[in-house]
């Protein structure tokens, strides 16, 4: 990374309860039912959004935006589905003593392999979700994904409120070399 900023965090953190740096959306289709049965507060988070039926199509939906975008900025992903972090810390995963911390610091990631958005890529890049989720999401800069080289574009924005959402990080590579926080 060529500019690291002092004005946001220098790192990015993936939280899981089971094994980290997975997504259900990387496996075949047929087999989501059968991970999901076997999903548990132990070893996953959120089990809710897997009773709404629209959750996993609009995943793969949002997956799919985020990938294109990447590779409309020039890029070229390993990974057709992204592994997510936060830009810094997240205090909400933090509350859990299940959750796990896993950090990347950013001058150790290649600009070409990871994207941000601001806000989740969820409820940022899926209209309908913009819709529900509050004024929050109104904002135009969740409209969009950011390379590292932008982000000092998207906190300088206008537009940029002084209790922003939080900023996520999509890897587009298999990570190595993290250290557990706890």
């Amino acid at each position: 990374m060529d500019e690291i900023s002092d004005t946001w965090p220098q790192f990015i953190s993936h939280y899981s309860r089971g094994e980290p740096f997975r997504s259900i959306t990387s496996l075949p289709q047929d087999q989501w039912q059968n991970i999901i049965q076997k999903l548990d507060s132990t070893n996953a988070w959120g089990m809710d959004r897997f009773k709404d039926l629209n959750y996993l199509k609009q995943r793969v939906q949002a997956e799919a935006k985020l990938r294109n975008a990447f590779i409309a900025k020039g890029e070229k992903p390993q990974l057709d589905q992204p592994i997510y972090f936060f830009l810094g810390r997240n205090e909400q995963f933090e509350e859990s003593r299940l959750n796990k911390r896993y950090e990347f610091n950013l001058a150790d990631i290649l600009s070409e392999h990871i994207s941000f958005t601001y806000g989740d890529s969820m409820l940022s890049l899926i209209e309908e979700n913009r819709k529900h989720s509050g004024i929050r999401y109104q904002n135009p800069l969740c409209d969009s994904i950011y390379r590292t080289e932008e982000l000092k574009t998207l906190f300088s924005s206008e537009h940029f409120p002084e209790k922003p959402l939080h900023i996520e990080a999509q890897i587009w590579i298999m990570p190595s070399h993290v250290s557990c926080i706890g």
